[in-house]
């Protein structure tokens, strides 16, 4: 997965090793977790987002279009009280989710 700003804070690794025990081929394998990143990416910039205002909006955003992710965490860090906990909480909510999914599909495999 592509660096982001929360890349320091949580790993697709757990959902690695549980999709492991599906029946998917590599490349399956490979097409969910990008699914799965590309929904975390998008849980985690809107958690970021809604803990800011105004130009601090503006600031960050520019920061991650231009992939200066040290600076858009110290926007984040600076005007988000309790930024780590939300986005942490956020992240787990969604790991929770895609875990129960795979447990669902892992349940309806045929034996």
């Amino acid at each position: 997965m592509k660096r982001q700003f929360y890349s320091h804070l949580v790993t697709f690794e757990q959902i690695r090793i549980e999709m492991s025990g599906l029946d998917l081929t590599e490349k399956e394998q490979k097409e969910l977790l990008e699914i799965a990143g590309k929904q975390l990416h998008y849980v985690m910039l809107n958690e970021a987002l809604s803990r800011i205002h105004g130009e601090d909006k503006k600031q960050f955003l520019q920061h991650l279009s231009n992939e200066k992710h040290e600076e858009a965490w110290l926007v984040l860090r600076t005007h988000a009280k309790d930024v780590e906990k939300h986005l942490l909480h956020a992240a787990h909510n969604l790991y929770e989710e895609l875990r129960e999914d795979i447990r669902e599909l892992k349940r309806q495999k045929p034996e």
